[in-house]
């Protein structure tokens, strides 16, 4: 494999990790990491390491290891910005050894891309680490500080911060509620957004007004026809046609759609 081919392999799998959410772009499952942040301490990551390859094999997270701790990725130079190289981030040195992409690097100046070998490393204590989206896509402008470490190879620039550091991103992320909507004393969860197609309004869908305000992003709907986005208020609130989930509502404005559920336990937390 050549080494464009083998960085344009990186790069994908990159984008895939953590593109899910516009803006942010932070490793895909990390809600699961939320949930479940024992399952990255260094005894798993040990256990990962030793299980042999198959024709199933799963990609570990992009990660480098350097200064006796592990780094998960967090963005890269292409679809995020990377900060300045100024004087807080230190010269340490460059990538000496790769471990398989299946495993996650367990020594000094290893990484699970072997491409990266002779990388330059950079290291941050104080790196300030953007949080621009919430787990549900919603817009923040949240920053941690914690220790970083960039990477850089060619005309590419990866950056990667610890699991100390990744678990704070994670409950920034979490700061916000789901997008939720409140109907005759009943919350109702975003579901799906759509737009254009072949809907039209018909007097099957039942009218019950409109958005009338909306709480903070932290908080659930109190009060009936409240939301807890601003940009909802305003807009019409319409039942689906009996046959087609009746507890299911529809926004509806300028034939732009959100449709909401009601869930089981869905009043009054995330």
């Amino acid at each position: 494999m050549n080494r464009i081919t083998a960085i344009n392999i990186v790069l994908l799998i990159l984008l895939f990790a953590f593109t899910g959410c516009a803006g942010n772009d932070v490793i895909a499952g990390s809600q699961l990491g939320r949930e479940n942040n024992a399952a990255n301490t260094s005894e798993e990551r040990k256990s990962e390491s030793t299980t042999p390859p198959s024709d199933t094999t799963w990609l570990a997270v992009p990660a480098v290891f350097v200064n006796d701790t592990y780094f998960r990725i967090y963005a890269d130079g292409q679809y995020h910005d990377i900060p300045d190289l100024d004087d807080t981030w230190v010269y340490l040195g460059s990538i000496q050894s790769a471990a398989p992409g299946w495993e996650s690097p367990t020594q000094n100046y290893q990484t699970n891309n072997e491409t990266m070998i002779g990388a330059e490393i950079y290291y941050s204590s104080g790196g300030r680490i953007p949080v621009t989206n919430s787990i549900w896509g919603d817009p923040l402008d949240e920053e941690i500080i914690g220790d970083s470490v960039i990477v850089i190879f060619g005309d590419f620039r990866l950056w990667y911060i610890t699991e100390e550091a990744h678990l704070e991103v994670i409950e920034a992320m979490d700061t916000v509620v789901r997008h939720s909507l409140m109907v005759d004393g009943v919350i109702y969860i975003l579901m799906a957004t759509a737009g254009g197609g072949d809907f039209s309004l018909n007097e099957n869908y039942i009218f019950l007004g409109e958005v009338e305000s909306a709480v903070p992003m932290g908080e659930f709907p109190t009060e009936n026809l409240q939301a807890n986005r601003d940009t909802v208020v305003g807009a019409k609130v319409y039942r689906l046609p009996a046959g087609e989930g009746n507890d299911i509502v529809v926004f509806f404005s300028d034939n732009n759609r959100f449709y909401y559920k009601q869930l089981l336990g869905a009043t009054g937390t995330n």
